[in-house]
């Protein structure tokens, strides 16, 4: 397993690529996920100013890659197919600049329980016809277990995944809200083990404050941070799943990442810490 840190979790600084490149590297992760929009930006500022450094030579250098571009896909049943082609094409156009494999992006926009069975039955058909075009272009679609979509709980993401049946259709599994539904880590992890591809990791100080991720309060610049608390302090225990995902043959390929996400201050030092104590318990588990 591979360790990311996502450039989101410094999207209210003011930081270079250059610099995030050289904090990732200093401190031992493997790979940057890149946020669609930082992905655009660093394109189109490399598009517009050709004599800017290349974001992809920086990478090169410093031996880290780009595990993956996170971004939104509109599956709304108001959205015509062609514009939600055309946005999939674009996405992918953007991966193939920066040699990426996985994209990232939501089941939908509501809650499972609320999607009516037609409904779900065209969600499912509209992500089968993005995963058609990312396999088409030698692309991996991960859907994130996410509140509001149909991965929102763990029958409902495993229900999806056997109706979409589409190999160029993984998940990437966010283990904090499957826990919010009440879904154990461990439980999740082993359950749906055969369609994932990617891990997302962080950690809150009680079940209560879950609500601190809901879109509205996370992304603002304002937002309460108060209960956000690095993976070794919070309410989520990480040291089994981090076990399983390292040791067992199972588990263990090489080639999944996990990354770290962090909306709260300091992220450069939170994280820090939060790989290091990956490292830790890693260590501790190798020796034992």
């Amino acid at each position: 397993m591979k360790i990311a840190l996502c450039t989101i979790s410094f999207r209210h600084q003011l930081i270079s690529i250059k610099g995030l490149i050289a904090f990732a590297s200093a401190n031992g992760f493997d790979g940057i996920e890149l946020w669609g929009a930082h992905a655009r930006n660093l394109y189109e500022t490399s598009e517009a100013y050709p004599w800017s450094e290349d974001p992809r030579a920086m990478l090169a250098q410093s031996g880290l890659e780009i595990s993956m571009i996170t971004d939104y896909l509109n599956i709304a049943a108001d959205v015509p197919l062609p514009q939600i082609e055309e946005q999939t094409k674009r996405i992918i156009a953007l991966a193939d600049w920066f040699g990426v494999s996985r994209i990232r992006t939501f089941a939908g926009e509501r809650p499972s329980a609320a999607v009516s069975l037609q409904q779900r039955a065209q969600y499912v058909e509209r992500l089968r016809r993005i995963g058609d075009i990312c396999a088409a272009h030698g692309k991996k679609l991960l859907l994130e277990t996410h509140t509001n979509t149909l991965a929102d709980c763990l029958d409902s993401t495993q229900r999806l995944m056997e109706e979409l049946a589409h190999p160029a259709i993984g998940l990437n599994l966010d283990f904090f809200h499957l826990w919010e539904s009440g879904t154990a880590p461990m439980t999740a992890l082993n359950r749906l083990n055969p369609w994932v591809h990617y891990y997302h990791l962080k950690n809150i100080s009680s079940l209560q404050q879950a609500k601190l991720f809901e879109p509205q309060n996370v992304y603002a610049p304002s937002g309460d941070r108060s209960g956000m608390v690095s993976l070794s302090r919070g309410a989520i225990d990480y040291r089994p799943v981090l076990d399983q995902m390292q040791h067992s043959p199972a588990f263990n390929q090489t080639e999944r990442f996990a990354s770290l996400e962090w909306f709260g201050a300091k992220p450069a030092e939170v994280l820090a810490k939060d790989i290091q104590f990956i490292r830790n318990v890693h260590a501790a588990q190798s020796i034992g």
